[in-house]
C-alpha cells in the first residue's frame, strides 16, 4: 500500500509538469521549458522503475522504457546546461543529436524484446505475413510522402544518420506495435497495454512530425512536437503505473498471448487507416494508394488459407491435447492414489504430534521381531519425570511443545536397530534388536544415551524444563516370551525406576518387580471386599507439651491385619487406596472411629485431650464429605474443638485456590487445622498465611539429623521462630532420642510425639497407662520404661 500511495503521488506530479510544459510552451518561454522537460522524463522513469514487478507480464517491456525515458530525461538536462548556462545553441550539438536518437533505439529494443518473448504465442506463418505486410505499407506510405520530399545532399553527414535512424527504428516499431495489435485474438486489451500503444503511436508519429518539421526547416524547440514527445514518455508511465493503481483493469497475460492467439484478419481495416488519412491529407497520392490496396488483398487472400491450415492444424492439436490430458489426469489420479494411501500409511503408524513412530507401529515391529528366529531385542518404556507439573502449571500447549521437542531429540538420536515411538502421553516405547542373545552391557549404555538426550535444558520460549526421564527394561526372550507382557513387565520397571531414589532411574525388569506388583494387585482386591470393623483397628500416638511433658493430645493411626497377608504397612496399602479410589471410605471409617473414641474419652475425664486425624486430598473431591463430617460431628457428640485435622504440606500446595476454600470450610467448623510433614515438600511462606492454619507438624525428617546437622536446626528454628511470630503451634514428629528432645525443647518448640516418649499404642493401653494412671509420664521412670509396645 505504501509503493502505491508513492506511484499515486508521483504520478499526479508529472501530469502537473507536463501541464506546467505545454503551458509554458504555448507563452513561448524557452527557459521554463527547458528548465521543466527533463524532470518530466526523470519522474516517468521513476515511476516506470517503482511500477515494475518481478512476474509481471510487462516486466522485461518496462525495464527498456525505464532506460529511454531515464536517457531522454539526461539528454534534456544536458540541453538545459548547454541552453541556460553555457548559452549555446543545443540543436547544433552532434553529441545531443546522437543522444536524443539513443531513445529510439531503446524503444525499438523494448518492441522487439516483448515480441520475442512472446513469439512462440503466436502461428509463426501468420505472424510472418503480418509483419510483412505491415512494413511495406509503413515503407510506401513513407516513400511516396515524406521520402519524396526528402534530399540528402541538404544535410550534413550526421543529419542524415540521425534522421535515418528516426525513420528507421520507427517503422520497425510502429510494424510490430501493429502487429502485436491485428494478431492477437482478444476482446479486449488490458489498460496498461493501451497506455503503452498510447504511448508508442505518439512517439513514433512525433518523429516522423519532427524529421518533416527538420526536411522543411521549420523545427522549433520546445513546440508542439516536443510536447508530444513528453506526452508519449508519460503515457508509458501512466501504463506502468496501472498495474498497481488499477489491477483489475488487467487481463490474465496469458489470455493476451495465449496458443490460441493465432492472428487472423479481423482486424484488417487497421492497416488502412494510416494510408487513408495520408492519403485524405494529401501526403499519398492516388498511384501510393493504389499500391496499399494491392497490397491489402493479396494479404487478405493469403491470410484467409494461413487460417483455414492453422484451424485444421488446431483441431489435430486440441485432439493431440486431449488425448495428453486424459493421459496426464488418469497418471495424475494414479499418482494422487498412490500417495495418499502412502500418506494414510505414514499417519497410520506416526505419531502426530512429534513425528516419531507410534504405539501401532511398535506393537506389530515387537510381533514381527518375535517371530525372528535366534534373535532377541529389548524393550525400553519410558516416561517423563514430572511432566505432569508442566501441564498443570504451564497449560496443554506448552506440554505439547515439550513433546515435540524431545521427540526432535530422539528423531536425531539415530542407531541401528532401534526404533522411538510415542506409546500415549509423555511416555515411550523404545525398541532394540540384538544379534545376541545376552547383551546387556549395550542395554545399559543405550539406557545412558537416553538420559544424555535430556541432559541439555528444554528451551521453549521465555522457558526453561529440566526434564529427566524413568526407564523401565524388559527383554525378548529372557523377561518374557511374548508381547504382552513383555510391555506389562517394562512397564512395571519403568514405575520402579520412578520409585527408585538412587537417581539412575533406569530399572531392569526382576522377579522381585513382578512379586511386588502382585502383592499390590492383592492387596487392592481385598480393599475392595475387606471387612472394615473386622480387619482395621486404630492406634493412638500421644502427643506431649514440650514445656511440662503433659499429654495434649493423640494421633489417631490405621493398622490393618489380614487374615491372609497378616500386618500389612499403612505406608503400603494407603497409597494403594489412594490410587484405587478406595481411600474415601477407609477415610470415613477413620473419622467415625476416631469420633467415636474421643467422645468415650471425653465421658471418661479427658476433656483436654484432642484427637488428630489425618486427611488425604482425595476426601475433598467427594462433594458429601462435608456433609459427611457434620453429621458426623452431631451423631457422636463431638465438639469441633476436640478434633484437629491433619493434611501434608505437598496436598496443601496442590490446589492452591482449591485448598484454601477447603481450609476457610474446615476453620468454620470450629475444628483445629494442623500440616503435616512441613519442611518436606514446598515450604512456601504463601500459603501459610494465607490459609487458615493453627500448627505446623515439623517433618520427622528433619528430626532425624538435628543432633548432627547443624543446617537442619537452624531451620528448624526458623520454623519456630516463624510459628510464633504468626502465633502458630509447633509440634515435631518422630522424637526418637533424649539429643533429639533436649535441642527442641531448648529451641522452643511447642509439642512432640515420637518413639523416646510413647510408640503409637492400642486403646486399652492408651487408657490403662493414661486414662486409669496419672496424665503425666512418671518422672522417675526412665523413657525406656515409660514405652508401651
Amino acid at each position: 500500500m505504501k509503493k502505491k500511495r508513492v506511484i499515486g503521488i508521483l504520478l499526479a506530479i508529472v501530469y502537473l509538469l507536463m501541464i506546467s510544459y505545454v503551458t509554458f510552451n504555448f507563452i513561448d518561454h524557452q527557459s521554463l521549458s527547458n528548465l521543466t522537460s527533463p524532470w518530466i522524463a526523470l519522474v516517468s522513469a521513476v515511476i516506470i522503475r517503482l511500477a515494475m514487478k518481478k512476474d509481471s507480464f510487462f516486466t522485461s517491456s518496462l525495464k527498456l522504457l525505464y532506460y529511454m525515458s531515464l536517457l531522454w530525461g539526461v539528454a534534456d538536462l544536458i540541453w538545459l546546461y548547454e541552453a541556460e548556462v553555457l548559452k549555446n545553441d543545443p540543436s547544433e550539438s552532434v553529441f545531443l543529436m546522437y543522444l536524443y536518437l539513443a531513445p529510439n533505439v531503446l524503444l525499438l529494443a523494448s518492441a522487439v524484446k516483448y515480441l520475442i518473448s512472446n513469439l512462440k504465442k503466436w502461428h509463426t506463418f501468420q505472424l510472418t505475413v503480418d509483419i510483412l505486410i505491415t512494413f511495406l505499407i509503413i515503407v510506401v506510405s513513407l516513400r511516396y510522402s515524406l521520402f519524396a520530399f526528402y534530399d540528402f545532399e541538404r544535410f550534413s553527414f550526421h543529419e542524415n544518420i540521425n534522421h535515418v535512424g528516426y525513420i528507421l527504428t520507427d517503422v520497425i516499431a510502429l510494424t510490430l506495435v501493429v502487429v502485436m495489435i491485428i494478431s492477437a485474438r482478444v476482446s479486449k486489451i488490458s489498460a496498461p497495454m493501451k497506455w503503452i500503444i498510447f504511448g508508442y503511436f505518439t512517439f513514433i508519429f512525433t518523429d516522423y512530425f519532427y524529421v518533416f518539421a527538420s526536411v522543411f526547416e521549420n523545427y522549433q524547440p520546445n513546440a508542439i512536437i516536443d510536447s508530444f514527445y513528453m506526452l508519449s514518455i508519460v503515457f508509458f508511465a501512466t501504463g506502468a503505473a496501472s498495474e498497481w493503481l488499477k489491477p483489475s483493469l488487467i487481463i490474465n497475460p496469458d489470455a493476451y498471448t495465449s496458443p490460441q492467439n493465432k492472428g487472423g484478419n479481423k482486424r484488417l481495416w487497421l492497416l488502412s487507416l494510416i494510408p487513408l488519412w495520408m492519403f485524405f491529407k494529401g501526403l499519398l497520392n492516388l498511384e501510393a494508394m493504389a499500391i496499399v490496396l494491392f497490397f491489402l488483398v493479396a494479404y487478405y487472400s493469403v491470410s484467409k488459407h494461413i487460417q483455414l491450415a492453422i484451424q485444421n492444424e488446431s483441431l489435430l492439436m486440441s485432439e493431440k491435447l486431449i488425448n495428453e490430458r486424459l493421459e496426464f489426469l488418469v497418471e495424475k489420479r494414479t499418482t494422487d492414489l498412490k500417495s495418499s494411501y502412502e500418506k494414510i500409511e505414514r499417519q497410520a503408524i506416526t505419531d502426530a504430534l512429534g513425528g516419531l513412530y507410534n504405539r501401532k507401529y511398535l506393537i506389530d515391529k515387537m510381533d514381527e521381531w518375535t517371530n525372528l528366529e535366534h534373535r532377541a531385542f529389548t524393550l525400553y518404556y519410558m516416561d517423563l519425570d514430572h511432566f505432569k507439573i508442566i501441564n498443570d502449571i504451564h497449560g496443554h500447549e506448552m506440554g505439547d511443545a515439550v513433546l515435540i521437542e524431545v521427540s526432535h531429540r530422539f528423531l536425531k538420536w539415530h542407531k541401528d536397530n532401534l526404533i522411538v515411538a510415542r506409546v500415549g502421553g509423555d511416555e515411550f516405547g523404545i525398541l532394540h534388536l540384538h544379534e545376541a542373545i545376552e547383551d546387556r552391557e549395550i542395554d545399559l549404555h543405550i539406557c545412558q544415551d537416553i538420559h544424555d538426550i535430556f541432559s541439555d535444558k528444554i528451551v521453549i520460549e521465555d522457558y526453561v524444563f529440566d526434564i529427566d526421564a524413568s526407564i523401565g527394561v524388559a527383554r525378548y526372550p529372557q523377561d518374557a516370551s511374548e508381547r504382552e507382557m513383555l510391555i506389562k513387565y517394562a512397564e512395571l520397571s519403568m514405575y520402579q525406576a520412578k520409585k527408585s531414589s538412587d537417581g539412575k532411574g533406569c530399572v531392569f525388569y526382576s522377579k522381585s518387580i513382578a512379586e511386588a506388583n502382585t502383592r499390590k494387585n492383592k492387596i487392592e482386591l481385598l480393599l475392595k471386599t475387606i471387612d472394615f470393623d473386622e480387619e482395621f483397628t486404630l492406634h493412638f500416638q500421644p502427643q506431649f507439651s514440650l514445656t511440662d511433658e503433659t499429654l495434649i493430645g493423640v494421633e489417631a493411626l490405621i493398622r490393618w491385619r489380614n487374615p491372609e497377608l497378616g500386618q500389612v504397612s499403612p505406608g503400603e496399602f494407603i497409597p494403594i487406596a489412594e490410587d484405587t479410589g478406595n481411600i474415601n471410605k477407609i477415610g470415613k471409617w477413620v473419622i467415625v472411629s476416631a469420633f467415636k473414641q474421643i467422645s468415650k474419652w471425653h465421658e471418661m475425664g479427658a476433656h483436654d485431650l484432642k484427637m488428630a486425624i489425618n486427611l488425604s486430598p482425595q476426601h475433598f473431591d467427594s462433594v458429601n464429605f462435608f456433609p459427611f463430617l457434620v453429621d458426623t460431628f452431631d451423631r457422636y457428640g463431638v465438639l469441633p474443638e476436640w478434633i484437629d485435622f491433619e493434611i501434608t504440606e505437598n496436598s496443601a500446595m496442590s490446589s492452591a485456590t482449591a485448598m484454601e476454600e477447603i481450609f476457610t470450610t474446615l476453620s468454620g467448623l470450629g475444628v483445629s487445622i494442623s500440616v503435616d510433614d512441613f519442611g518436606t515438600g514446598y515450604s512456601s511462606l504463601s500459603y501459610i498465611k494465607r490459609f487458615d492454619i493453627d500448627q505446623l507438624k515439623i517433618a520427622k525428617e528433619l528430626i532425624d539429623t538435628i543432633v548432627e546437622d547443624a543446617s537442619d536446626r537452624v531451620i528448624i528454628e526458623a520454623i519456630i521462630l516463624m510459628c510464633k511470630g504468626m502465633g502458630l503451634m509447633t509440634i515435631a514428629e518422630g522424637v526418637e532420642t533424649q539429643e533429639q528432645y533436649e535441642i527442641l525443647k531448648a529451641l522452643g518448640c511447642d509439642a512432640m510425639q515420637g518413639y523416646y516418649l510413647s510408640r503409637p499404642i492400642s486403646v486399652a493401653d492408651f487408657e490403662k497407662k493414661y486414662l486409669c494412671e496419672a496424665s503425666k509420664p512418671d518422672a522417675d521412670l526412665s523413657p525406656e520404661q515409660n514405652l508401651i509396645g
